[in-house]
């Protein structure tokens, strides 16, 4: 059955340079959202310095900043459906960037968390409809590489945040760094809206797949959903704590922290592209053994490693593997749905697995505070190779397109 789609929108299969278009500017929104949010990582050490924060409180920060974000999974791929996807995710981009701006004046910590609170609403709009978007712009034998290319914009976020965020805070100070950040999100967000062409899917009745489209859950998508949140729950810590872990536990000097912590970004700018590319090839299920022995790996390597060079080395590994396994999980989800619905279920699922992996900055930061940082990282490691474990139980059908 073939796709119907509404006038000046672009179909399943579109022409090259539209569909790349999309993909291109869905991206540096990405990349934007990404490289504005991955500053309150970068500079809690002089925020946690200003408003003398615990581990717990960064985390309960933290983890309240991600609460949002799951639940805006929710409404977001329901109104993408019914408004357009074009414009939830430039509202996204603008909410943020705007919110990003009030952080930089707030005068006490509690306007500083409510922003943040506000922050994460805009944050949430991308994830989810952004996929979705892209899912149904390509064909299923190149999707993994589509979304690989999308998901790189995290990484390449991660690697320049840290190097230019820190040197600019230390040369003004991080409410100005705060500042810049949001008004070069508000001129990202005119630039996709006057640029990003419209694709919305028509809601043309097709049969459903059943247990899937129908609301339902089999156990193959229950199982891909906790391999999802055990990730999520381990990036999520791992993306809040790494500066902290390595400046406290390490002995990493602020001046050189930014290097180091883009070291395993720099790993996915590469693996998040190289994961969807040979998902697309070797299978999803394959891929996603590859990425999170990987993990296991390197947060066992960090903890270990006494410090540079191998650490540099140890940081590498968990960088390929906590960044790679990302696009080939969100590929695996989106071969389960038509693109009428993609939108719609994948939000549900990111909400769930989001709302369960959001509480593990504030595990982490408690295990940091009673034990050490290393010990909670231990723990991170072992939730990685437990999910190394339930990947071998998944069987997977290897995708066709859906015409």
């Amino acid at each position: 059955m073939s796709l119907s789609v509404r006038s000046n929108t672009l179909p399943l299969g579109c022409g090259l340079h539209q569909k790349y278009l999309a993909l291109v500017l869905c991206s540096i929104i990405w990349f934007t959202h990404n490289f504005i949010s991955n500053s309150l990582s970068i500079l809690l050490p002089l925020v946690t310095k200003e408003f003398s924060l615990s581990y717990s409180d960064t985390g309960i920060l933290i983890t309240a900043s991600l609460l949002v974000f799951a639940l805006m999974q929710l409404p977001t791929g329901h109104f993408a459906v019914r408004i357009g996807y074009k414009r939830i995710l430039v509202f996204g981009i603008a909410f943020l960037s705007t919110f990003n701006i009030l952080v930089a004046i707030a005068a006490n910590y509690l306007q500083f968390f409510v922003f943040h609170m506000f922050r994460a609403v805009g944050s949430g709009c991308h994830l989810t409809v952004g996929t979705a978007f892209i899912s149904n712009l390509f064909e299923a034998h190149e999707r993994g590489k589509a979304i690989g290319t999308h998901e790189s914009a995290v990484s390449l976020a991660g690697l320049v945040s840290p190097i230019v965020t820190l040197p600019l805070a230390l040369l003004f100070d991080w409410r100005s760094t705060y500042l810049i950040y949001g008004s070069l999100g508000l001129v990202v967000a005119a630039v996709a809206w006057i640029f990003l062409p419209p694709a919305e899917i028509s809601e043309e009745p097709r049969p459903a797949r059943p247990g899937f489209e129908q609301g339902g859950f089999n156990a193959k998508l229950l199982l891909l959903l906790l391999i999802m949140t055990i990730h999520a729950f381990v990036f999520h810590a791992i993306s809040a704590f790494l500066p902290l872990y390595l400046s406290t536990e390490k002995g990493i000097a602020l001046v050189y922290l930014g290097y180091y912590v883009a070291i395993p970004s720099l790993l996915g700018l590469v693996g998040r592209p190289l994961g969807g590319y040979m998902s697309d090839k070797i299978g999803r299920r394959s891929m996603t053994l590859v990425s999170l022995a990987s993990l296991a790996l390197g947060i066992f390597l960090v903890v270990l490693t006494p410090g540079a060079p191998w650490l540099v080395v140890a940081l590498a590994v968990l960088g390929f593997g906590l960044h790679t396994v990302i696009p080939v999980l969100f590929a695996f989800l989106m071969d389960l749905f038509s693109p009428q619905k993609r939108a719609l279920l994948a939000g549900r699922i990111n909400a769930v697995r989001h709302l369960i992996a959001g509480f593990s900055p504030t595990v982490v930061g408690a295990i940091a505070d009673y034990t050490s940082f290393s010990v909670a990282f231990l723990v991170l490691a072992f939730a990685a190779l437990a999910n190394f474990f339930v990947t071998l139980k998944t069987r997977e059908e290897r995708s066709t397109s859906i015409t």
